[in-house]
């Protein structure tokens, strides 16, 4: 009874609810500083008075609970990672923490429904990626670049459509899935797992045909991860990498040196799809969609791999578009032709610049030819 009612004092919280009927991404509440929220990926102050100490104390002391508040307030304290559902109001991913002028809480806006593919703006070719029965699938990308969302759109659809038992190991929670076809068992590393490793080694007794990992951290994680795909299980998990070559080489140093001709070939045999995303605003001001690098894993990529060639991924990607693969530049070249994005949120996010803005420049010279032929034959 006192969480609900301070639940419900948080929920009444003008500021709160001005955040989400904004739109906002995120809310910042730091002491010394005025509210602040991320809308459309930028920063907005909020008009409000500067926070005092007290009154982002007074915040965390609604939203956490007496475990949480001795975990923070102790003699060694530890930052605050963990999931809050404000109910008629929004969930969110709140950390809070400590820096030079008091307290400060980051809250992440969940949504409340989970999208698709198409809502996305995602290649539709991820709908076939999530239908698939083995392997492994990385969504990478920096933080806040809509990693989750795209896990949670795929796992929905195997929801929707099969009779599967899905496994998520989290940290915390962000999406809570509502059973449909599946067998669906979420788990929050701290609370029902002390760690990725131990969860992932447990989830293999458990009869999985999927199991989704927040994250791959550490060398542990990624050789369980590696074993589980080749065990017959569909494995969903993340990196906080910008591209495939990146991707492919982070996971792959993970490991001890003297590993690491083995295990490129044990990826090799696992990888399904690399998807590499940012998020880019749209022209219409209506929020941000995804653009991506994405990589299918067949027989030429894996030969690349196993041969140490991941200087050719990028070129390989290039030429696959009627596979299904593109990369960023295609991605976003695409968006624009589309009159979805701009241009110059465009250039920003292009991975290779020079790649990008030469594609463009061809594209529009072939536009000018042909429009200079039609006037001819009108002629």
């Amino acid at each position: 009874m006192k969480r609900d009612k301070e639940l419900n004092a948080l929920k009444e919280m003008e500021l709160f609810r001005k955040a989400i009927e904004m739109g906002a991404s995120d809310l910042h509440l730091s002491a010394g500083s005025s509210p602040i929220i991320r809308l459309n990926g930028k920063l907005h102050h909020l008009d409000y008075a500067a926070l005092l100490p007290e009154d982002v104390h007074e915040i965390i002391s609604l939203i956490t609970t007496n475990y949480q508040k001795s975990m923070f307030y102790s003699e060694t304290p530890v930052d605050l990672d963990f999931t809050l559902e404000v109910p008629d109001l929004a969930r969110f991913r709140v950390n809070i923490f400590k820096q030079l002028n008091g307290e400060s809480i980051a809250m992440r806006v969940l949504p409340s429904e989970i999208r698709t593919v198409e809502d996305l703006f995602l290649p539709t070719i991820v709908n076939d990626l999530s239908r698939l029965r083995n392997g492994l699938i990385l969504v990478t990308g920096k933080t806040g670049s809509g990693k989750s969302t795209t896990l949670a759109t795929m796992l929905e659809l195997v929801n929707k459509e099969y009779y599967k038992h899905i496994i998520t190991i989290e940290d915390p929670i962000e999406f809570v899935y509502k059973p449909k076809k599946c067998l669906i068992n979420q788990r929050e590393v701290g609370m029902h797992t002390p760690d990725f490793a131990t969860a992932l080694r447990s989830a293999l007794r458990e009869d999985p045909d999927i199991v989704m990992i927040g994250e791959i951290r550490d060398v542990e994680t990624a050789e369980m991860a590696l074993k589980a795909g080749q065990m017959g299980a569909l494995i969903l998990s993340t990196l906080h990498t910008r591209n495939t070559y990146e991707t492919i080489n982070r996971l792959i140093t993970l490991f001890p040196a003297d590993q690491r001709a083995n295990v490129k070939n044990q990826f090799a045999d696992v990888i399904q799809g690399v998807i590499c995303q940012s998020l880019i605003p749209r022209r219409d001001k209506k929020g941000r969609i995804v653009c991506c690098e994405l990589m299918l894993g067949t027989p030429a990529v894996k030969n690349l791999i196993r041969e140490d060639k991941l200087h050719l991924i990028y070129s390989t990607i290039q030429l696959g578009s009627h596979e299904g693969m593109c990369t960023m530049e295609q991605s976003l070249i695409r968006l624009l032709n589309q009159g979805i994005i701009d241009l110059e949120d465009a250039l920003m996010i292009a991975n290779n610049k020079k790649a990008f803005l030469s594609e463009i420049s061809s594209q529009q010279e072939e536009s000018f030819t042909k429009s200079e032929l039609t006037l001819e034959e009108l002629g």
